[in-house]
């Protein structure tokens, strides 16, 4: 009866091993994966096609309008910048207009234009789409 207990003993502890092993494999294979997407996505945004526009002319498009998303180049990435505003269903009008930069808000303009300013190249701004159009599209 020792035997068997012995033999079991033997194959949980080797199992146990094996088990460990493949979770080390995969452990390394998901951080290999983390690193190479992480380089795949810097290399797509520094090809993404950026135009520059002024930061005077994104915030009047900013200004004119109710709801607008607007993806820049900025800190070796892509931002979204715009407005977002509520309305009430079937309703045209919109309300509670609210200037982003990502994931923060301002209540109005100035607030956005100054942080849009600071994120600027000397009062350029590299847009890479505005509202899902590219920007070389627009520049056209």
């Amino acid at each position: 009866p020792w035997r068997w207990l012995e033999i079991s003993e033997t194959f949980f502890c080797f199992a146990a091993g094996l088990i460990s092993i493949l979770g080390i494999y995969v452990s390394v294979a998901e951080m290999l994966n983390i690193h190479f997407f992480r380089m795949e996505k810097k290399a797509k945004t520094k090809k993404l096609f950026a135009a520059n526009f002024s930061a005077e002319e994104i915030i009047r498009l900013a200004d004119e309008n109710d709801i607008i998303e607007i993806k820049i180049k900025a800190n070796n990435g892509i931002l979204k910048i715009g407005t977002s505003s509520d309305n009430k269903n079937g309703s045209e009008k919109f309300f509670d207009k609210r200037f982003f930069i990502g994931d923060k808000e301002f209540l109005n303009k100035e607030d956005f234009a100054e942080k849009l300013f600071a994120l600027s190249n000397g009062g350029e701004v590299a847009v890479v789409s505005i509202d899902g159009i590219s920007a070389g599209k627009l520049r056209r």
